[in-house]
């Protein structure tokens, strides 16, 4: 069972700069409802953006996005 919290407003730049500066990391997956800051640039690493709100129509500007329904959860 897991319970989805936050939606909206969260900056995941920090910690996306951050696993950038490790050599070892070479994919991230990122769960969101898509309201998010994130870099500007894209990172050294593949990046995989997991939808959680069907209703985001967000691009973002790299990686590859996929839609989770919160049921499938």
């Amino acid at each position: 069972s897991y319970e989805i919290k936050g939606f909206g407003g969260s900056n995941m730049t920090p910690a996306m700069r951050l696993l950038a500066k490790d050599p070892d990391v070479t994919a991230v997956i990122v769960l969101t409802d898509g309201y998010i800051d994130y870099p500007s640039q894209t990172p050294p690493y593949e990046t995989l953006w997991g939808i959680i709100d069907t209703e985001c129509v967000r691009k973002f500007k790299y990686g590859q996005v996929v839609r989770i329904e919160t049921n499938e959860i």
